[in-house]
């Protein structure tokens, strides 16, 4: 179980961070840029690009947080499987 959390949890609570961060980048340097010129087509098209990453920092913060629920679920149901073994140990059985 633990495996999960090292192998694929943090990869990609990373990797979703990473992503995360790179659009608020994107985010703000489309608002400098549509601050900066009087052109309606490009305020236009940065305006919606802006509007659609935001979209993505939402929807990338969701799937994080979902993430971290599976990451919870995978260590309540370790945590489910030692207490069991313990049980059947102390009666002498095994898993």
């Amino acid at each position: 179980m633990r495996d999960v959390e090292s192998g694929y949890h943090t990869v990609i609570e990373e990797n979703i961070s990473y992503w995360w961060a790179v659009d608020e980048d994107i985010i703000d340097s489309c608002t400098n840029l549509m601050n900066r010129t009087e052109n309606e087509k490009a305020r236009s098209a940065l305006s919606a690009i802006i509007n659609d990453l935001r979209d993505h920092t939402e929807v990338l913060e969701s799937m994080r947080e979902s993430f971290r629920k599976v990451l919870s679920d995978v260590h309540r149901h370790s945590e489910m499987l030692q207490r069991l073994d313990q049980e059947l140990h102390n009666q002498g059985l095994k898993i």
